[in-house]
């Protein structure tokens, strides 16, 4: 590799989804997904067929030496939208808004040394310098596709390493950043932690609460716990599962979209399904599935049978499943995603906030004039709508 971090011939490819993906990439996402299911080729092909519209196109860059090895791939969202004012042609990282992962950018073998895959604890100067030169490059000319007008990364935790380099490398690139707030996280530490560990953080009251609910259930007979964690079993839990969504608090196209079913079946096939079904006297009555994967255990749904919250069937459920994420896979964060509902705040007490990158292309005519509204504001917005009336697009001098 160069010692200028391979910048020095760097090739970069746009692959329209995975198909054609040379196999050093290839291998690449595949090594990662064994770790990390949510930086995988699986994770994004769910993505691609669930998220976005008709006018997005789900594709991969990738960034090569002078000597053809990988540097970096990015699955990213294409994205072409009409307008005068926020129209033109913008490039996105493909990301779930409830933040099961960062975004994703994966470095080449060459640069392991410099900290990780994509995760926290990338800021070493040969990545920087390589991914300064991507972005260089995608500002110009768009890696041969045409210059974007916008590029729009999230999410990263904030003041993370792995965000700080990629804000490091968009400015070095040229391009006009406006950091802004994409999401809050409820988590919790469990380093080395047991089950008992884990509840010895708690008061005493919460402890006692916790087991007098899950006793008081055991001593009414009829109580049943069963976690799913591969295919076997799988139709029943999720018929089990549905059943209790359709009679929960929980708005039905959150529990049982179509998206949310593939992700179940995907993560049983990949052996990172734990799906908790209570059971009393034979009728599912509280579900949950969680995802396991990076070391990390996700709260991804969770329900109960309305009818039965007062016998407080979700608590129970929730301490035995952590128990098992614990106990069993021994991870060392849990995760609740998303959101900064009260409940949250009782299991997982430490918090984060993720941000994201929009950033201009003051190159391009609409990449100025965006980044003028977005960064300036609303004084920057009527001039916007001045220049732009002119009409007539880019004239590829900015």
């Amino acid at each position: 590799m160069a010692a200028d971090g391979g910048r020095s011939g760097m090739q970069i490819q746009y692959y329209s989804g995975f198909q054609g993906l040379p196999r050093p990439f290839a291998d690449l996402f595949d090594e990662v997904e064994r770790i990390d299911f949510f930086a995988g080729r699986d994770w994004f092909d769910l993505l691609a067929r669930h998220a976005g519209d008709d006018r997005d196109e789900f594709g991969v860059y990738t960034a090569t030496d002078a000597d053809g090895a990988p540097l970096l791939a990015m699955p990213a969202v294409r994205r072409v939208r009409a307008g005068r004012l926020f129209g033109g042609l913008s490039l996105a990282t493909t990301a779930h808004l409830e933040n099961f992962t960062v975004a994703c950018i994966l470095f080449g073998a060459g640069l392991d040394g410099d900290g990780g895959d994509g995760g926290d604890g990338g800021g070493g100067e040969a990545r920087l310098a390589v991914l300064s030169e991507f972005f260089r490059r995608l500002r110009w000319d768009g890696g041969g596709g045409g210059r974007f007008d916008s590029i729009r990364l999230s999410p990263f935790a904030v003041d993370s390493h792995y965000g700080v380099l990629v804000y490091r490398a968009l400015r070095a690139a040229g391009f006009w950043i406006q950091v802004y707030t994409n999401s809050f996280n409820r988590y919790e530490n469990t380093e080395g932690m047991s089950h008992d560990d884990y509840l010895a953080r708690f008061t005493s009251k919460e402890r006692y609460n916790i087991r007098s609910r899950l006793r008081a259930l055991e001593k009414d007979g009829g109580l049943s716990i069963e976690v799913i964690d591969g295919e076997r079993g799988l139709d029943a839990a999720v018929a089990a599962y549905e059943q209790v969504s359709a009679q929960s608090w929980k708005e039905p196209h959150t529990m049982t979209a179509g998206w949310t079913l593939d992700l179940i079946r995907r993560a049983a096939r990949h052996g990172i399904l734990r799906l908790g079904v209570l059971r009393l006297d034979g009728a599912p009555v509280a579900v949950q599935v969680w995802i396991v994967t990076g070391g990390v255990g996700h709260s991804v749904r969770i329900a109960h049978d309305e009818a039965f919250r007062r016998r407080h069937v979700g608590t129970v459920l929730t301490n035995h499943m952590i128990g098992v994420v614990l106990d069993r896979d021994r991870v060392h964060e849990l995760s609740y995603g998303y959101g900064n509902e009260d409940f949250k705040g009782m299991w997982m007490r430490e918090s984060r906030f993720f941000c994201g990158y929009a950033a201009f292309n003051g190159r391009t005519r609409r990449g100025a004039v965006m980044g003028a509204v977005q960064i300036l504001g609303r004084p920057a917005k009527a001039l916007a709508k001045r220049l732009l009336g002119r009409g007539g697009e880019d004239d590829g001098n900015g």
